[in-house]
């Protein structure tokens, strides 16, 4: 499972990385799901969000950019729900 989050970690921004992650490690998507949690203590999902978020955050701050741009780089494919989730975990 290290591999697999060091693998989420490198390609955060990328539309299908979980299931990447997935085919990388070999196992199933259900039983993937699972060992993750075990290990980590969230699921896959709430993990990649909150590396999505976390960056983002990082972008804000550095100043320059649009919303729209962060969103973009932070690889969320919707401004809405980027902002909804940013909402979420920092309000």
């Amino acid at each position: 499972m290290l591999t697999a989050k060091a693998y989420i970690d490198q390609h955060f921004t990328e539309p299908d990385c979980i299931s990447d992650a997935v085919s990388e490690s070999g196992l199933g998507d259900r039983r993937f799901r699972d060992l993750f949690k075990t290990a980590f203590n969230t699921t896959p999902n709430r993990y990649l969000t909150l590396k999505k978020t976390e960056y983002a955050k990082e972008l804000l701050s550095a100043g320059g950019l649009s919303v729209t741009e962060v969103s973009k780089r932070s690889g969320f494919s919707d401004i809405y729900y980027f902002s909804k989730v940013f909402k979420r975990i920092y309000d």
